[in-house]
């Protein structure tokens, strides 16, 4: 039976990526997303592709449930599914780190502590956790990204020695500026008003963030 591998956010960037390497290296990957047809390329390539949302417990459930029915469990799980919320601490809505956080942090909690139990009874795995540089400095208009990395490496760290007395290794990975719709995602979901004390910041953040992923902003 080959090992498997379950990827979250796989429908650009880093979790295309990995899948393809994973499934070069002959892994059996379960590459997931929210929307199952960004997929096709992967699929189109070997990969197993499932509609997975890691803000929605049941589909999280679905889709470890079967891999645990034909591989007997889960041998690498990768937590990538995240995005960039930026804007003024001040003028982000509590909705925005709720969101932010929800989907960054809490999603990542959740897929793992759904996949432990068996890793821990088969006495081996290992979780990849998506951090980010973002994880160990910080930018001006990054208050909720932020937050969502930093906590993501605290509760990361605890686990890697809560779970290594059976088998499990938890790896921290902290990229940087990398092409995909990240760039784009962080621009679109750029919160501020039109008017107000932060205008120029957000002017100016926004022009940051441009020429941050110049040539990688599809358009």
């Amino acid at each position: 039976m080959t090992r498997s591998a379950l990827i979250t956010g796989c429908s650009s960037g880093i979790g295309a990526a990995c899948a393809h390497r994973f499934a070069a290296a002959g892994f059996t990957v379960f590459a997931t997303a929210r929307r199952v047809e960004k997929l096709a390329a992967l699929t189109a390539a070997g990969c197993e592709g499932r509609q997975l949302d890691v803000t929605d417990p049941e589909s999280i459930d679905r889709v470890a449930t079967e891999i645990e029915a034909s591989h007997g469990g889960i041998d690498v799980l990768i937590n990538n599914a995240g995005y960039g919320q930026q804007g003024a601490f001040e003028e982000l809505s509590l909705d925005d780190f709720r969101e932010q956080l929800e989907t960054n942090l809490i999603g990542a909690i959740a897929v793992t502590q759904r996949v432990l139990p068996r890793m821990r009874e088969r006495r081996c795995g290992r979780i990849l956790m998506l951090s980010s540089m973002g994880g160990r400095l910080t930018f001006p208009g990054g208050a909720a990204y932020h937050a969502s990395k930093y906590a993501l490496e605290a509760a990361s760290d605890v686990l890697r020695f809560e779970v290594a007395r059976f088998g499990i290794d938890v790896v921290i990975v902290e990229p940087g500026l990398v092409s995909s719709e990240y760039g784009a995602t962080s621009l679109a979901r750029l919160a501020g008003r039109e008017s107000g004390a932060y205008t120029a910041f957000n002017a100016g953040l926004r022009a940051a963030l441009s020429r941050s992923f110049e040539g990688q902003i599809p358009g």
